[in-house]
């Protein structure tokens, strides 16, 4: 029927984990990812039977029910009933007994047997229409609670003084009892309490086995696909250890009073379903050593044939994963090591404002900085490179506390040689150690970056403060994209994780989306629709299909970013002036460009062009609005009216009759078939 491409970054930087794409033929399909449950909740096993519900196929059929199992989820359209389970329809019965189920407690309530279900019953047709014929909310301790002894005999003698009532629009619409239902196959969930409370009468010589510090944390790239450790064999020490412990105490030596268990440390993916924003910041090396960028096999040279160059491999390669995550997909972008005016500056704005849009946006304005008038020149400084993105750090998630949120940045440096300063750098990253802030750094280039070892070396061994930094060579992986993404952002996750966890940052709730929109995106014309062959166990594999879908391993080019015409290379032989791209450290240029350069653009529009800022002229502080600020303005609704048989909580596909996009939307709770609430656009 159809097939789309999900990206696991994409659909997690996505609100309520979700993201929708149409299908060439017709439809939508969702795809939501949760977090995988740390234990196994078990199954229920569970038979239900209808008593007297009303017919609602009119006075010459009667009702075909089937009912449906629903667990409440928090997606992207809000708070909305998402079904798991659908049962087989009985013919023309009113007092139907459905076949015994089993349904995974994991997907039905979380694990949380109090969790609210929805027992929705329907009269099916053949046709696919289905029409309402009530529902109610119970728990799976509710089913439990509820077995009616006898319920599989006779509909007139069944005892209903456990029976739930089907509810349609506020009508009683008949009953349905619990035949059977049991709970199995679960984990020994008391397991982790008892040892808690036994481990806390064990003596101060007693050390931790499992410290929390060896939680495992997933990395970017398999932060979904890594079983969780098994920890019986740690259980069975810690076990052991409280029984040698009580040995020791004699008969009257009083108990230590009993300790609460620590809070169980978060992973990566719980910030990540709380709403934490992980935003991104990214620095590029203008110094002369990277050569002349108009010159064929210079680091900053622009191929004409849209191939990337190495910066922007790199660029786009780390990039797009974290893109994935950032909240707004705007980017401030810092350059250093260039020359304006003869002044050599370590941080100043790369492109037309303080924030690029995308990826194509910060590809553009790399292009573009070439035509700027500057000078590259010397020598390499990090320093204020990094006081910049941890003050800048510092500030979002001071902003983002205050209105009950979580930010987290990461700046991606990109250079070519060797830092001037070690212990200037060293300063630097101890000073941003204590910022929610992560810094990788990638080599560019052949030089020798033996030297640059002290980046991860120094804050691992304990010299400085928190482990931030993670500094990679790019000629290791400059042939497969994605061992360099693995690389280079594996360490991300433990660190976001150790900051907030670390300061008794706990990850925030899923936030309540009820009356927030959910745009659908388009069906991707580069999406392949392949036919799809089940083999008797299960496994599912192409049919009649050769070759592969997607090579993750190969780099980009220019052309899929889709960046402004006028990023255009220079004449790759157009004469250079040496002393302007190599000056000595410290030296003033002798002159401007003199070469003719490309594109219609004379030597004096390089000398008359602007001159970017250094950073503190450029950007405002996080949360300081600048003077010349427009108030911002209530946001346009519009109304959408409830069709009949739906109810609060369920979702709504609309289209927006401002901009013509299909939204989906769910149902605010109070609100009834007939009656209207507004929505953003």
């Amino acid at each position: 029927m159809g097939t789309a491409m999900f990206e696991v970054g994409e659909v997690l930087g996505a609100r309520g984990n979700t993201k929708a794409k149409k299908l060439k033929r017709g439809g939508t399909i969702f795809v939501r990812i949760t977090k995988a449950p740390e234990q196994d909740a078990g199954e229920l096993r569970l038979q239900l039977r209808g008593i007297k519900l009303k017919n609602v196929d009119g006075f010459m059929g009667k009702s075909d029910p089937f009912f449906e199992l629903s667990a409440k989820v928090d997606s992207a359209g809000g708070l909305t009933w998402q079904p798991v389970y659908r049962s087989e329809h009985i013919n023309n019965d009113l007092n139907p007994k459905w076949a015994a189920l089993t349904v995974d407690l994991n997907r039905l309530c979380a694990g949380d047997l109090d969790s609210p279900i929805l027992i929705s019953v329907w009269d099916w047709e053949k046709n696919g229409k289905r029409q309402s014929m009530g529902s109610f909310e119970t728990s799976v301790n509710g089913l439990l609670s509820s077995v009616t002894n006898g319920a599989s005999g006779s509909a007139k003698t069944v005892d209903l003084a456990k029976a739930f009532v089907v509810n349609h629009r506020g009508r009683d619409y008949g009953k349905i009892v619990v035949v059977s239902a049991t709970r199995e196959g679960m984990q020994n969930v008391e397991t982790s309490a008892s040892v808690a409370a036994a481990t806390s009468q064990v003596t101060k010589a007693s050390a931790p086995l499992v410290p929390s510090s060896n939680v495992d944390v997933p990395s970017f790239s398999n932060a979904l696909s890594r079983p969780p450790p098994d920890l019986s064999a740690a259980v069975s020490a810690v076990t052991a250890s409280t029984a040698m412990a009580s040995i020791s105490y004699s008969a009257s030596a009083p108990l230590p009073p009993p300790m609460a268990p620590p809070l169980a440390k978060p992973s990566f993916v719980d910030y990540l379903t709380g709403g934490c924003e992980l935003e991104m910041c990214v620095a590029i090396d203008f110094t002369g050593s990277n050569g002349d960028p108009r010159k064929p096999g210079t680091l900053h040279y622009i191929h004409p044939d849209g191939q990337l160059n190495d910066y922007e491999k790199a660029l786009t390669a780390i990039g797009s994963i974290v893109d994935r995550y950032d909240s707004d997909h705007k980017y401030p972008v810092l350059g250093f090591g260039a020359k304006y005016g003869g002044v050599v500056q370590h941080c100043f704005q790369v492109g037309p404002s303080a924030e690029l849009d995308g990826i194509g946006g910060i590809l553009d304005a790399y292009r573009q900085v070439f035509r700027t008038g500057l000078t590259m020149s010397g020598p390499t400084v990090f320093a204020e490179v990094l006081n910049f993105a941890a003050a800048s750090a510092r500030s979002r998630q001071d902003e983002a506390r205050r209105s009950n949120r979580q930010a987290y940045k990461v700046l991606l440096i990109l250079t070519d040689g060797a830092v001037t300063s070690v212990e200037e750098t060293k300063h630097a990253l101890n000073a941003a150690s204590d910022a929610p802030l992560s810094v990788v750094i990638v080599g560019i280039g052949n030089a020798d970056f033996s030297s640059m070892q002290f980046l991860d070396d120094f804050q691992s061994n304990g010299e400085s403060g928190r482990d931030i930094c993670q500094f990679v060579e790019f000629s290791k992986y400059k042939h497969d994209k994605s061992m360099l993404t693995r690389e280079t952002l594996d360490e991300i996750p433990a660190q976001l994780v150790g900051y907030f966890y670390n300061r008794g940052i706990m990850p925030l709730p899923p936030i309540d989306r009820m009356n927030e929109s959910f745009a659908l995106s388009e069906c991707d014309e580069e999406d392949i629709d392949l036919n799809l062959a089940f083999g008797p166990d299960g496994e599912v594999t192409f049919a009649n299909y050769d070759g592969a879908i997607y090579d993750d391993t190969q780099y980009d080019t220019i052309s899929t970013y889709k960046i402004g015409s006028a990023a255009k290379p220079f004449v790759p032989n157009a004469p250079l002036a040496p002393a302007q791209l190599h000056q000595p450290y410290g030296s003033l240029p002798s002159e401007t460009y003199t070469s003719q350069p490309s594109h219609g653009l004379t030597a004096s529009a390089y000398a008359s062009a602007p001159q970017p800022p250094v950073y503190d002229q450029f950007r405002m502080p996080y949360g300081q609005q600048p003077v010349h600020a427009v108030p911002v303005q209530a946001q346009p609704v519009f109304h959408v009216q409830v069709p009949p048989g739906v109810s609060s909580g369920q979702q709504l596909q609309i289209r927006n009759p401002h901009t013509g996009q299909d939204m989906i939307v769910a149902v605010p709770h109070g609100v009834d078939p007939g009656g209207t609430f507004a929505v953003q656009y």
